[in-house]
């Protein structure tokens, strides 16, 4: 039985977790990032943008209270400007195997550490 691990991923979010998807270059973190966008509705923000949101010309975050999409938390830990608790819940893609990185993301973006960790 194969499981979708889009649905996983929805239903722990429905449930007030949030998610770090680990794995190697080519893992497909992207790609799963990209397919739970299309079918949540959602952007897929650049950890850029949300390390320094306020410089012109990169993506728009989402709205207080939501859920954001993050992809590339892999080399450095959440910056200064990154919101403090804003999200109800956050999905983070980070090449960072362990899933240190990404949990640090979860935890400053929504306050808790309410998360599922995923390795591809």
């Amino acid at each position: 039985m194969k499981i979708d691990r889009i649905k996983v991923i929805i239903l722990g979010l429905r449930e007030g977790r949030s998610a770090v998807i680990t794995g190697s270059f080519g893992s497909g973190k992207t790609t799963l990032l990209n397919e739970l966008s299309s079918k949540l509705n959602l952007p897929v923000n650049h950890v850029s943008e949300i390390n320094d949101p306020f410089v012109v010309g990169r993506g728009i975050l989402p709205p207080r209270n939501g859920l954001i999409l993050v992809d590339e938390a892999s080399r450095y830990e959440p910056g200064w400007m990154c919101p403090r608790g804003w999200y109800r819940a956050a999905v983070v893609a980070t090449h960072d195997e362990t899933g240190k990185i990404g949990e640090e993301y979860v935890e400053r973006l929504t306050g808790r550490r309410d998360l599922d960790v995923y390795r591809l």
